[in-house]
């Protein structure tokens, strides 16, 4: 998709670095150009900002330039996709952490002893803009996919499997036992064929214990 740079006296990063830098050296063609590594620095950005960083990308993304060639649009959508999935994969490790972290906490102040993830699920929800009694059913899907769907959830971060397609193979394996779930799932990879359109034909109609439908 198209990029932009900004000048200054925007907050831009050629507010951020000496005056006699001109902004063409710092717009994203010149950085790449001497060598930046930008998956590495978006990477490090949002490791040393956290959730600040990811609004700001959010924020950043909703100014995204909508581009004017019909092909760049498909492409366009089909990241966008990407995107959503990748972010609904870390989504569910964050909720996984988040419960761990609660429920570790009440052990140790001997809080809650019978019902450890009690109220959890509803705030996981609210976080979401959904409705609390929505939060134990999306717990237990990143339950899981986080411990037991370890294909399907890089199959989301990497674009080729989405979200749709991620709650049919939930819902499809939840009730066998590990190692036969572990035999069912699909192996998705960054070098396999997508799964794209399986969710609306071929995925209903795979039991869980056979092969992937082709």
């Amino acid at each position: 998709m198209a990029t932009s740079s900004s000048g200054p006296g925007s907050g831009s990063i050629t507010d951020a670095v000496r005056t006699d830098v001109l902004p063409d050296e710092l717009s994203y063609g010149a950085l790449v150009g001497r060598g930046l590594d930008m998956d590495a620095f978006l990477a490090e950005y949002l490791a040393l900002t956290g959730v600040d960083g990811i609004r700001t990308v959010t924020l950043a993304l909703g100014r995204t330039p909508i581009e004017v060639e019909p092909f760049e649009m498909v492409e366009g959508i089909g990241a966008l996709e990407s995107l959503k999935s990748c972010a609904g994969a870390v989504q569910a490790e964050i909720t996984c952490a988040h419960v761990d972290a609660v429920t570790s906490d009440r052990a140790e102040r001997g809080v809650r002893q019978k019902h450890p993830e009690w109220g959890i699920g509803a705030d996981v929800a609210m976080a979401r803009h959904e409705s609390p009694r929505s939060g134990v059913e999306y717990v237990n899907f990143c339950r899981l996919l986080v411990s037991g769907l370890p294909f399907t959830l890089q199959g989301l971060k990497y674009g080729v499997v989405n979200a749709a397609e991620a709650q049919i193979i939930y819902r499809e394996t939840r009730h066998l036992d590990p190692a036969a779930r572990g035999r069912s799932t699909p192996v998705c990879s960054p070098t396999c064929t997508p799964a794209s359109g399986l969710a609306g034909r071929n995925l209903p109609r795979w039991s869980g214990t056979g092969p992937w439908p082709t």
